[in-house]
């Protein structure tokens, strides 16, 4: 309650207040400058001033050169230099410890072998891939990587070529 009557008492004094200037005289303006809202002109049409107002270009000295020192002052300042390296020396390694690393055997074939056909006495088969589905026979070579070598009823044998492994895929 005692809220409510601050605020009707804060609203009450700023209409006396609003009210009292409202009905004060007007004032000739020389004692205080008021603002006074100018007609506005469309921002598209330039104003230009006029010609007696603009002031004459003065003539002035061109820049003094700097000096050598004064342009490194503003370079930014070159990077650290890092710490010199200290030498690792390798651990001596037996040779009969060394053991040759496996190679690495062929990836898994993109390829899933869906039918087999006798077309002219040739075996073609039919293989699915995530991008493509294609026939094959013997000697053809898949993606570059791969060769098919012989095609039976129940098996195809392909020939990975980077390392001349053999992979072979049996039907279902």
């Amino acid at each position: 309650m005692k809220r409510q009557l601050v605020m009707f008492l804060a609203l009450a004094a700023t209409l006396a207040a609003t009210a009292y200037l409202a009905l004060q005289p007007e004032d000739d303006g020389s004692s205080v400058a008021m603002a006074v809202p100018l007609k506005r002109v469309a921002a598209s049409v330039p104003v230009a001033a006029p010609a007696a107002a603009r002031p004459e270009p003065v003539a002035r000295a061109p820049w003094t050169a700097l000096t050598p020192t004064a342009l490194q002052a503003w370079a930014p300042p070159p990077p650290p230099t890092p710490p010199p390296r200290k030498a690792l020396a390798a651990p001596p390694v037996d040779p009969a410890t060394l053991v040759e690393a496996p190679k690495p055997g062929p990836p898994a074939f993109p390829y899933r072998w869906i039918g087999r056909l006798e077309q002219e006495g040739a075996s073609i088969a039919l293989l699915d891939g995530p991008q493509r589905s294609l026939g094959v026979q013997a000697g053809q070579v898949l993606d570059g990587q791969w060769r098919v070598e012989r095609i039976t009823h129940d098996r195809i044998e392909l020939v990975w070529l980077p390392t001349g492994e053999l992979l072979a895929l049996d039907s279902r």
